[in-house]
């Protein structure tokens, strides 16, 4: 739109200020619950992962087989209200030793009112959608550690996976300045690692479902 045209563009610019105010973000707590494991340590990679509250036990499982630092984002209020599944992180994570020791909980609430505008209306669909990519930014965003290893809620570590991690740690940062020195400091490197195991004897699978 030209701006020259101001009639235009002061009702455009008026009806993006209502919208602004009308459809917000979701509210964002970082750090709801920290873990009381040891430090970051330049030797370790954090675990990023994000979940709906039915997903819980699976974060459980997530930190029992991983044992390392996890960053995990929970988003609250979409089956019940927001309060009622913050007391059920609370006691989720309370209830849990291993949580406690490797697990850092950042909540995002859906507060009930819409956050986007919808195409069919300007009020909305209803219920916000699962916001997949903005919690899995959250989570990264939030771990304290160098490296990170994105993994979805529903995917469960094979046991023993950040000591397979540890133990090859060297050899990536070899492949890591490697990689940087042949192609004249990219942006950054990514190791993609293969979700299933190939057979049952793979000693150096690392992930399977749960």
């Amino acid at each position: 739109l030209d701006p020259s045209d101001e009639p235009e563009y002061r009702k455009l610019k008026e009806s993006f200020r209502l919208l602004s105010q009308k459809f917000n973000e979701p509210q964002r707590r970082p750090f709801f619950r920290r873990r009381k494991g040891k430090g970051a340590s330049p030797g370790l990679v954090t675990l990023c992962t994000q979940m709906s509250v039915d997903r819980l036990p699976r974060l459980l499982a997530q930190a029992t087989n991983f044992a390392g630092p996890i960053s995990a984002v929970v988003f609250v209020g979409r089956y019940k209200s927001a309060e009622e599944e913050i007391k059920e992180v609370e006691t989720a994570w309370e209830s849990s030793d291993i949580m406690q020791r490797y697990v850092d909980i950042h909540l995002v609430i859906d507060g009930g009112k819409p956050w986007f505008i919808s195409a069919a209306t300007d009020e909305g669909h209803g219920r916000n959608p699962y916001p997949i990519n903005l919690l899995r930014q959250e989570s990264i965003n939030r771990a304290e550690t160098e490296w990170v290893l994105v993994l979805e809620g529903d995917i469960i570590p094979s046991p023993g996976a950040h000591d397979v991690i540890r133990s090859v740690w060297e050899d990536m940062l070899r492949e890591e300045k490697r990689l940087l020195e042949a192609y004249q400091s990219p942006p950054g490197v990514a190791f993609v690692v293969l979700l299933y195991h190939a057979s049952s004897k793979d000693t150096h699978a690392i992930f399977d479902w749960f």
